[in-house]
């Protein structure tokens, strides 16, 4: 499945859309506020996941992967991701 990930600012607010065959959603980023957490990417709960998005939520998981790798690689080469039920957390190496 193709997917992509672009990044995107309008004013203060800092978003990211995620793009596949059948949907695209935008999910809003803030800056972290030390030197280690680089950002927050704010994730739907399951609960409004399907809604919010547009896809399954069988996909979450696999999609969250693939957004906080593309995260990682373009804005925080060699830092690490990790996904909690609210956020996607990017750290800087």
């Amino acid at each position: 499945m193709e997917q992509k990930v672009t990044f995107k600012s309008i004013k203060k607010d800092q978003y990211l859309e995620y793009t596949n065959e059948k949907t695209s959603f935008k999910l809003k980023y803030e800056h972290g506020d030390d030197d280690v957490l680089l950002a927050l990417i704010i994730v739907p709960e399951d609960a409004d996941w399907e809604h919010d998005t547009q896809t399954r939520i069988s996909e979450k998981r696999s999609i969250l992967e693939f957004i906080g790798a593309e995260f990682v690689e373009r804005q925080a080469p060699g830092g690490e991701y990790q996904i909690t039920d609210c956020y996607i957390k990017i750290f800087r190496d």
